[in-house]
C-alpha cells in the first residue's frame, strides 16, 4: 500500500468516499429491515423476524471479516470492494421479489430467507474491512482509520433508519424500496468506480457487472408487480380482489361473487358469509348488560362491522373507533363490497376522524337513521341515533393516555398469534380497560 499512500487524494475525492460510506450503512440496516418486515408479513411475530434476521446478518458480517483475510493483493482491494457494492446492490435490490416468489412456490421458505439475510449479510461485512484496507493507504494512523469509517458508517445507519421509518415505509411497498435502494446502490456503486478510477486494473468486468446488474434490477421493476401478484394469488382458494400494505401488515381481499374473504398478513379476519355470527354476538349482548348505554368504545374492528352493530342501539349517542392502522378503516369506507357489508358505518358522511396528534374537537357528528314513517323517508327525515369517531393509534397507549369513560367497550382484536399481539391480552391492558369502563359498563 506504500505506492498509494504517496498519491494523496483530492479534498473532492474524500469527500466523494465520506458520502459513499455513509450510503453503505444506511443501506446496509435499510436492507435488514425490508428483509425482517416482509418476513413478519408473510410468516407472523415480529420479534422473531427481526431477532433471527439482523443475527443472522451480523454473523454473516463477521464471517466476511474473517474472509476478506484471503485477499492477499492489495491493488485488488479497490476492484473487489466496487464489484462486492454492485453484488450487494443487485441482491438487496431483489430481495423482496425473490422473497415473494420463494413464499409462493418453494417449500422450504425458511432456507431461502435466512440464505438471503447470510447473504447480505456477508456482502455488507465484506465492505467495511475493505474500505479500512483501501483508508490506510492514506490513514496511516489507526485511530484516525477507524475513527474516519465507523463513525460515518453508523451516522449513515441513523440516517437510513429514519428514512425508511418516516419516508420508505409509509409510502412504498417493500418490494418498491427494496428495488429503489438497489438501483441506488448501483448509482454509488458507480461514484465509487469513478473514485477508484486510477486503482481499477479491469475496468471492462467492473462496468459490465454494473449494467448488466443495473438492467437486472430495471426488469424486475417492470416484470415485478406481475411475478409477485402472481405469486401471492398462489397462496389463495379464491382470486385476490384487492391488495393494500400499510406500515403495519399486509391486507388482502379475496373472493368471488358477492362473498369475500379480508386476510391480514395471511391471517383470516372474516368471512363475509358467517362474520355476522361474530359481531352480532361480540356487539349485542355487552349492550343488552350494560347500565343504561350512551358511549361506546372499539378498539380494533377497522373494518366496521362491529360499529356498524352497535349503530343498531338507538340509545348509544357516541361510538369511537380506535384502531392502529388507517389501511383498515380506509378499506372499510372505501371497498364498495365492505362498505355494503358493514352498511357504510364508516363512511366519510358520518364520520369524524381524530388523529392523535390534534386536540380532541367538541364536534359532534351525527349519525341518522332514515324516518320510520314512508313519508318521513322520503322526504329525507330521519332521527339522530350517535355520533361515530375514528382515531388511528395503538390501542393500549389511546387506554394509557385517555382519561375518558365508557358504558360499552368492544375489544375486536386479532387472535394473540404473536408477542406484540399478546399486550392486547395482557393483564395489565384489563386493568387498564376496568379503569376506562363506568359503573355499570361492561367490556
Amino acid at each position: 500500500m506504500t505506492s498509494t499512500s504517496a498519491r494523496a487524494p483530492s479534498r473532492g475525492r474524500r469527500l466523494l468516499l465520506a458520502i459513499i460510506v455513509l450510503f453503505l450503512g444506511g443501506s446496509g440496516l435499510v436492507y435488514e429491515y425490508c428483509i425482517s418486515t416482509l418476513a413478519t408479513h408473510l410468516l407472523g411475530n415480529s420479534i422473531e423476524q427481526f431477532s433471527v434476521i439482523i443475527a443472522l446478518m451480523l454473523f454473516a458480517m463477521g464471517i466476511a471479516g474473517l474472509a476478506q483475510r484471503a485477499i492477499k493483493d492489495a491493488a485488488a482491494v479497490p476492484e473487489i470492494f466496487v464489484l462486492v457494492e454492485i453484488a450487494l446492490g443487485f441482491v438487496g435490490g431483489a430481495s423482496a421479489i425473490l422473497l415473494y416468489l420463494a413464499f409462493a412456490w418453494l417449500g422450504h421458505f425458511y432456507l431461502a430467507l435466512y440464505g438471503l439475510a447470510l447473504l447480505i449479510g456477508f456482502g455488507i461485512g465484506l465492505e467495511i474491512p475493505l474500505l479500512l484496507r483501501i483508508n490506510q493507504a492514506w490513514r496511516d494512523d489507526l485511530s484516525k482509520n477507524v475513527g474516519d469509517i465507523f463513525s460515518l458508517d453508523y451516522i449513515g445507519a441513523l440516517i437510513g433508519a429514519l428514512i425508511w421509518a418516516y419516508v420508505l415505509l409509509p409510502q412504498h411497498s417493500l418490494d418498491r424500496i427494496s428495488l429503489i435502494l438497489g438501483l441506488v446502490n448501483m448509482g454509488a456503486a458507480a461514484l465509487t468506480m469513478i473514485a477508484f478510477w486510477p486503482e481499477l486494473r479491469n475496468r471492462g468486468r467492473i462496468i459490465f457487472a454494473l449494467l448488466a446488474a443495473t438492467a437486472g434490477l430495471v426488469a424486475l421493476a417492470i416484470w415485478g408487480p406481475t411475478l409477485i401478484n402472481d405469486a401471492r394469488q398462489r397462496l389463495y382458494a379464491d382470486p385476490v380482489r384487492a391488495h393494500v400494505t400499510s406500515p403495519y401488515q399486509d391486507l388482502v381481499i379475496t373472493g368471488s361473487g358477492a362473498r369475500f374473504s379480508l386476510y391480514l398478513n395471511g391471517h383470516l379476519q372474516f368471512d363475509s358469509e358467517d362474520e355476522f355470527i361474530y359481531h352480532e354476538m361480540l356487539v349485542h349482548p355487552a349492550v343488552m348488560a350494560a347500565d343504561a348505554p350512551r358511549r361506546a368504545l372499539v378498539l380494533g374492528g377497522g373494518d366496521g362491522l362491529a360499529v356498524r352493530e352497535l349503530l343498531k342501539w338507538p340509545q348509544l349517542e357516541s361510538i369511537l373507533l380506535v384502531d392502529l392502522d388507517p389501511a383498515v378503516t380506509d378499506l372499510a369506507r372505501t371497498y364498495p363490497p365492505l362498505v355494503a357489508l358493514n352498511d357504510g358505518a364508516l363512511n366519510d358522511r358520518r364520520v369524524a376522524v381524530r388523529h392523535p396528534d390534534l386536540p380532541e374537537s367538541d364536534e359532534r357528528v351525527p349519525v341518522f337513521k332514515a324516518g320510520e314513517h314512508v313519508r318521513d323517508a322520503l322526504e329525507g327525515e330521519g332521527a339522530i341515533i350517535g355520533q361515530v369517531q375514528v382515531l388511528h393509534m395503538d390501542a393500549d397507549l389511546f387506554l394509557r393516555e385517555t382519561p375518558d369513560t365508557y358504558d360499552v367497550i368492544i375489544a375486536d382484536f386479532p387472535d394473540p398469534s404473536s408477542p406484540d399481539l399478546a399486550k392486547l391480552f395482557s393483564l395489565e391492558l384489563y386493568q387498564q380497560l376496568k379503569r376506562r369502563l363506568t359503573p355499570g359498563g361492561v367490556m
